[in-house]
């Protein structure tokens, strides 16, 4: 039993020691939103979210999936909150491989899942449906997390940033290939080594 606490606390202290190492040089900049949903009492805003899904529709869908959403959670009445009627047809926009013969498509449906995209780019487009929490604990003193609970810096913060920080070509990135996705969401800004100096 001692020895289990002492294993704990000592792997406690090299966390904590860790911290500074593993967050130096990553200054990204995420300001505190007023989100309507935030707080025990806080709700959606329904033309938000029935907005947010046609933004994401029309340009993020290219790229991105949401593997974990049902094409039924549209309907939702503490979401989008769509028409039974609309949520079977933005379904049936989309085929899917038939399960008694997979090489014929049928048309969606609310239970099916948002296809993931093929992307003929570099790397591989994250999928959205957990983008929120998977970014819930990124900010805050040595990477801890701890801005949200103390200042409410979280996820829904990072990706406003997101949608929000991306910046002109630098004079100093000209010649670069990057192809302007400069963003001050990013760890350095998405600049390439020609932008930085001794401070980053």
């Amino acid at each position: 039993m001692m020895r289990t606490k002492k294993t704990l606390a000592a792997a406690m202290i090299a966390a904590f020691a860790a911290g500074p190492a593993l967050a130096a040089g990553v200054v990204t900049h995420v300001e505190d939103v007023k989100f309507s949903f935030e707080g025990p009492f806080g709700v959606y805003d329904r033309a938000q979210l029935q907005r947010g899904y046609q933004v994401y529709s029309e340009v993020c869908s290219a790229c991105h999936g949401l593997q974990y959403v049902a094409f039924r959670h549209l309907g939702s009445e503490t979401g989008p909150g769509f028409p039974d009627e609309q949520v079977r047809a933005f379904a049936a926009e989309r085929e899917f491989p038939r399960e008694d013969d997979p090489t014929e498509m049928r048309p969606g449906a609310p239970f099916d899942h948002f296809p993931t995209p093929e992307y003929f780019g570099d790397g591989h487009p994250p999928d959205l449906s957990l983008m929120a929490k998977a970014r819930a604990g990124f900010h805050g003193p040595y990477g801890t997390g701890l801005n949200q609970l103390f200042k409410g810096t979280g996820g829904p913060e990072y990706i406003h940033a997101l949608l929000t920080g991306y910046a002109d070509t630098p004079a100093c990135a000209e010649e670069s290939d990057i192809g302007g996705y400069y963003n001050t969401a990013f760890a350095a800004g998405g600049f390439p080594d020609s932008c930085k100096d001794e401070h980053g």
